[in-house]
């Protein structure tokens, strides 16, 4: 069971090492050792939405001081032309010799007819700090979408497949989120994975990593009653059959031993097998109160 559990954990860190939705991120930007790509929808957020929703969870409306600034920015993102901000990160084979910040990549989707330069000239006034550390040539544009990294950084070389499994694992999510993580293997994960793990964990290591990869998606701020999804895509049905079968045997082994009011909370977990789809979601409206409750301190934890 311990062994399970950390092939799925396993999977997760060496594939970074979030229907049909658009990757946000231009093709450019995706090299033979892109790993994740995390995409924040700004123009699916609805502000209130996102009030209610930490009022409904917290019990008490945030205090005006700590929302406004993030309203004004949002509001000025959206008015200057802007509509989603992605995260590209980039794990070199050689990561000790390389700059961190090099494998990472930020990059603007505009809103259909936006002017560039009007959102260009507000992001540099609300974060100064883009336009001092990032290279002389940026931001540079593909279709509509705008491309920053660091001074010491350069593009990866673009890799057609690569890209395309990433569309992919992004067509998975639905298009009504707020917020999406993909994590795509990378070449070496399974060879590593085979050659220290054997017999049914070498083949559920198997099963995960030649898939087209890992999503974790939340709708928070967008829906009345937000999930939380995440989804395997294995390479095929069968595959996806073991996927699921070690996901059931880790929330059974879970529940086993966990308090009563735990037991009844794993009990609205919802996971579901389509072809070669595997995904575990959760409602966060109630997950986010009972772990509130069961937090130290809080009069719900007392006994």
């Amino acid at each position: 069971m311990f062994k399970r559990s950390y092939i799925l954990a396993l999977a997760l860190s060496l594939s970074y090492v979030a229907c049909g939705a658009d990757l946000h991120v231009p093709p450019q930007v995706i090299g033979a050792e892109t790993a994740a790509v995390v995409n924040l929808n700004i123009d699916k957020i609805k502000f209130e939405q996102l009030i209610k929703t930490i009022t409904d969870i917290s019990g008490k409306a945030p205090e005006a001081a700590q929302t406004d600034q993030l309203k004004d920015f949002v509001g000025k993102f959206k008015e200057a032309g802007g509509s989603t901000i992605s995260i590209v990160v980039t794990v070199p084979k050689d990561t000790a010799a390389a700059n961190p910040a090099d494998g990472i990549l930020v990059v603007i989707q505009k809103a259909e007819g936006a002017e560039t330069k009007k959102l260009v000239d507000f992001l540099n006034t609300a974060i100064p700090p883009l336009k001092e550390n990032v290279g002389a040539d940026c931001p540079q544009e593909f279709d509509g979408k705008l491309v920053w990294y660091s001074k010491t950084a350069k593009l990866p070389t673009a890799n057609a497949e690569r890209a395309l499994t990433f569309s992919n694992a992004q067509y998975e999510v639905s298009d009504e989120t707020s917020i999406s993580m993909l994590f795509v293997p990378q070449a070496n994960a399974t060879a590593a994975a085979q050659a220290n793990l054997k017999g049914e964990e070498a083949e559920l290591a198997k099963a995960i990593l030649e898939g087209d990869g890992i999503s974790l998606s939340s709708n928070f701020g967008v829906a009345d009653a937000p999930s939380l999804k995440l989804l395997f895509t294995a390479a095929d049905a069968t595959a996806a059959e073991k996927v699921k079968t070690a996901v059931t045997s880790m929330i059974a082994a879970v529940k086993k031993d966990a308090p009563p009011d735990l037991q009844k909370l794993m009990d609205t977990l919802k996971l579901d097998q389509i072809g070669s789809n595997v995904q575990l979601s959760l409602t966060v409206l109630e997950w986010a109160k009972a772990a509130m409750a069961m937090a130290p301190g809080t009069p719900a934890a007392k006994p």
